[in-house]
């Protein structure tokens, strides 16, 4: 599609979804509400955002930010887990269509001690290929490393890499961001919390966080600590209340370099966010990197982050955790409506539903921001949720018809029967 026909497509009228959308639909907070305070599983709280063009047209919450202290609210922060990727595959190419660090080169000049696949040194190691986890990265014990020195022996560990050749095989990898985000900070010369804020908070009006002890108390406050249920008690497991509870990522670091480790701010799950924030960043993802009348991302290139990078076929030996992944972009998922032997991807228990979005899960902690970018006479539409205490392990929390939680296939079910109908649904 071309750069005119996308100014054409702004231009077009768009159907006015009205916010009174939902005042025929008052078993809403019923049904949401039964998920959260089901007697057999409860969870701590849920949050939950729905979007249709520029319009929030249904937003809750539900149960605790601190259990029995403070309840959830509108601007109540998450540790938001995995979500936090897609906030950094937006910088990503954003950096790439301003000159500052291109989607295909080779990035070992920008990593301490380099950056290859010890099997394949041949095989230049990109931001795309770590953006759609085909490096052959494996997880070290913990993506965050608490030194350069650190992060130079994980990378030249044989045990963190898989014996595929890099771009033949996708296998799920958090440690990848943390080595995409030390080479965004040398290329920019700037902290990678800084460059995020610079290069996509800023422009949206928004200030979200990676370091709790780096903010004021009153900024955080609204703080949602995260919680599992052991022998029927809530135990905090990330972000309790006060200096003492949060992690201090920078605090032992000093005068850190940028492009020294950029693994510490925990860029692939450690971005604090309310959902009206990560709602600003979803509306930039549903009018197509476009944002007040001008492109943050060229629609071109936002257009290649939808394209599959790597979709599921028989006999691949691809990671899909449990099924739930089926189908790739370029930093973030395609969720492409396929029930499976695991579960697979799966939106509606009824089926008839694809999107694009990237999930969550970490400390208790689950999430996700799933949309459609808008189309000629349609707006995008995007929902959001994150939800910040379960009282089941995962493995005991399966879905019915998907590799989703069995909370999640709820709330999605709840939310996409919300919005209106003859909205894009499709991949095509």
């Amino acid at each position: 599609m071309s750069l005119r026909r996308r100014h054409l497509l702004a231009a077009l009228p768009v159907p006015a979804w009205p916010l009174s959308a939902l005042a025929s639909r008052p078993d809403v907070d019923t049904r949401l509400r039964a998920v959260v305070q089901d007697p057999d599983a409860p969870l701590m709280g849920l949050s939950v955002r729905l979007q249709v063009g520029a319009r929030a047209v249904y937003a809750a919450q539900f149960g605790w930010q601190q259990w029995q202290r403070t309840a959830l609210h509108r601007d109540t922060r998450f540790r938001i887990a995995s979500v936090s990727k897609l906030a950094v595959a937006l910088v990503m190419a954003r950096l790439h269509a301003a000159g500052k660090l291109d989607l295909d080169a080779d990035l070992a000049p920008w990593i301490p001690g380099g950056l290859q696949h010890p099997a394949h040194p041949d095989v230049p190691i990109t931001a795309r290929l770590l953006l759609n986890h085909q490096t052959g990265l494996r997880d070290p014990e913990q993506p965050r490393q608490p030194s350069t020195a650190a992060l130079r022996a994980a990378i030249a560990n044989p045990a963190h890499w898989h014996a595929n050749r890099p771009g033949t095989r996708f296998s799920y990898c958090n440690f990848a961001f943390g080595v995409l985000a030390t080479a965004m900070e040398a290329a920019c010369n700037q902290r990678f919390d800084r460059l995020m804020q610079h290069w996509l908070f800023t422009p949206l009006g928004i200030h979200p966080y990676y370091d709790p002890c780096a903010v004021s108390p009153a900024q955080r406050s609204p703080l949602a600590t995260l919680y599992r249920q052991v022998d029927r008690q809530w135990v905090a497991q990330a972000d309790e209340p006060g200096p003492t509870g949060a992690a201090c990522p920078l605090r032992a670091q000093g005068e850190q370099r940028p492009g020294d480790n950029g693994t510490v701010f925990g860029p692939q799950g450690g971005l604090r966010i309310s959902l009206p924030e990560l709602g600003q960043i979803a509306q930039l993802l549903t009018q197509r990197g476009r944002w007040k009348g001008h492109d943050l991302i060229p629609e071109p290139l936002f257009d290649s982050l939808l394209q599959a990078s790597w979709t599921q076929t028989p006999g691949d030996a691809a990671d899909t955790m449990g099924g739930i992944f089926q189908s790739w972009g370029v930093g973030l998922q395609r969720f492409t409506d396929q029930r499976t032997a695991q579960g697979g991807d799966r939106l509606h228990s009824q089926g008839g539903w694809q999107a694009w979005g990237h999930l969550g899960e970490a400390y208790g902690l689950l999430s996700g921001l799933i949309f459609q970018p808008q189309r000629a006479g349609q707006p995008g539409w995007a929902l959001m949720y994150a939800l910040n205490g379960t009282s089941q392990s995962l493995e005991h929390a399966a879905g019915r018809h998907s590799s989703f939680s069995h909370w999640e296939e709820r709330i999605l079910e709840v939310l996409l029967d919300t919005l209106p109908e003859k909205l894009p649904r499709t991949l095509a």
